[in-house]
């Protein structure tokens, strides 16, 4: 827990895991290091000028123990979606949208995927935001 007088810069990492796409098919993230500790994704979508229920897109999470690896789906318990159901489904859900994921020990990079179900189209950006480990300030 961050207390009042916390250093926010030096104690979180936020790495662009897609900047501003035009998604009118499935899209698949940029590759992000972890760092370690629990990971907040945050999803800013710009517009979503094509989106209902049957034509929409689903954000989730790849992971690979290596750098260029075979990236594989998490399972849906790494997942915290209280906040968010991870659906872009209609034009009006627009904004910044968040949903918390839950690394696996040894999988040490992820993607961030949106899946297009139907024609849909939105325009996206994604932040992974996370804990960032490093030496004490001496």
């Amino acid at each position: 827990m961050f207390g009042p007088h916390d250093n926010l810069v030096d104690n979180l990492a936020g790495t662009e895991g897609d900047a501003y796409v035009n998604a009118t098919a499935t899209q698949t993230g940029d590759e992000v290091a972890l760092t370690g500790g629990a990971v907040l994704i945050l999803v800013h979508v710009h517009t979503a000028t094509t989106a209902d229920a049957t034509h929409f897109f689903t954000f989730s999470v790849t992971q690979a123990t290596a750098s260029g690896g075979t990236f594989s789906a998490a399972d849906s318990s790494q997942y915290k979606t209280n906040l968010w159901d991870m659906i872009i489904n209609a034009t009006t859900e627009t904004g910044v949208k968040i949903f918390q994921f839950i690394p696996v020990a040894g999988y040490d990079y992820i993607k961030v995927i949106a899946t297009e179900t139907g024609t849909s189209d939105i325009t996206y950006s994604v932040i992974v935001l996370q804990g960032d480990i490093h030496a004490p300030v001496s």
